[in-house]
């Protein structure tokens, strides 16, 4: 019999707003004799657990089971100075090939290239050939206090430019990795007054950024793109993204329910909570299961949009079932 009680321990995984790159850029970069530097700005789970517990913003579990919380920073700057990443609380190493600091090459939008770049200089592609990173914009950088603008202003217009050509913010999209490069002093000095925004895809495609779903990619779905049919493997609670299989494969997890909600100004907890609790352990599940939540022997976990991910376009409840074992075929009318 599950009781009210376990509905409380919740995992909650949250995205961590783009202004807090200003807070992983804590070094002085007018000390760096760079001409450029990059900046991580794609997203990566942080798990939470927060006092009282709250079922938006990422999977939470209503299986009884203890989870603890965690803390970080998804960002990770880089410097050409030292030939790596920063390291300091909270910034994690960047993930996937990046594009050479120094070069001849003057990067362009719609430009593909395929790693590793031979003497350091990458050569464009077609984008309808295999490749790993594309440039989709190099926004015009304002002067700041006569020099360069922090990180998080280049970022915030990178953000702007991905939502603008995908439909979704970057911190929604499945597996997909974003990199702004942009003038460091002596760049900003010598007249560069681009920033080069570009995506690391998780494997090799032939597709343009503008042609492909960034919530299902690569045999992934995001976490904000989950639809009623997909099946999941290794349902670990505090990730944003998934192995996306058919419910014939071997899974953990399938996803039995989704509701959208209309465009808007954010709904509120209490509306959101409710239309998920109905969806996800109420009539929904018992519709699916055909016994009711509260005594079947099947879990529920669910996703729903917190007031930071709506306002980064994410306005889906997504319903979750796992009885625990890695199994074959559907759960539906599974009735215990």
């Amino acid at each position: 019999m599950k009781t009210a009680a376990a509905r409380a321990l919740l995992f909650v995984v949250s995205l961590v707003g783009a202004a807090l790159i200003a807070g992983a850029c804590s070094s002085d970069e007018s000390a760096l004799p760079d001409r450029t530097t990059d900046a991580t700005i794609g997203s990566m789970a942080v798990d939470r657990t927060p006092a009282g517990g709250s079922a938006r913003d990422g999977i939470a579990s209503v299986a009884g089971q203890d989870g603890g919380a965690g803390d970080g920073d998804p960002f990770g700057v880089g410097s050409s100075a030292g030939g790596g990443v920063a390291t300091g609380a909270g910034v994690v190493d960047p993930v996937g090939p990046r594009l050479p600091l120094e070069g001849s090459v003057t990067f362009r939008p719609g430009t593909c290239f395929e790693p590793p770049f031979p003497g350091g200089e990458p050569a464009e592609i077609a984008c309808d050939e295999p490749h790993r990173i594309q440039v989709y914009a190099t926004p015009q950088l304002a002067a700041e206090d006569g020099g360069p603008p922090p990180a998080d202003v280049a970022t915030g217009l990178c953000r702007d430019r991905f939502r603008t050509i995908t439909g979704v913010d970057l911190g929604l999209a499945a597996g997909l990795h974003g990199s702004v490069q942009l003038p460091g002093d002596l760049g900003w000095a010598e007249g560069q007054r681009t920033a080069t925004c570009y995506v690391v895809f998780p494997e090799q495609t032939v597709l343009a950024l503008s042609a492909l779903d960034p919530l299902r990619f690569a045999d992934r779905v995001s976490i904000y793109g989950l639809q009623p049919g997909d099946c999941l493997v290794d349902l670990d609670l505090a990730a944003t993204t998934f192995e996306l299989l058919t419910c014939d494969e071997p899974h953990d997890g399938e996803v039995f329910a989704v509701y959208d909600f209309p465009a808007g100004p954010f709904p509120g907890p209490e509306l959101i909570d409710s239309v998920a609790d109905n969806l996800c352990f109420g009539q929904g599940f018992t519709d699916f299961v055909g016994v009711p939540f509260d005594r079947s022997a099947i879990d529920a976990m669910m996703s729903a949009p917190s007031a930071e991910t709506w306002a980064l376009g994410h306005h889906r409840i997504g319903c979750v079932v796992t009885d625990g074992l890695v199994r074959t075929g559907s759960l539906a009318a599974a009735g215990r």
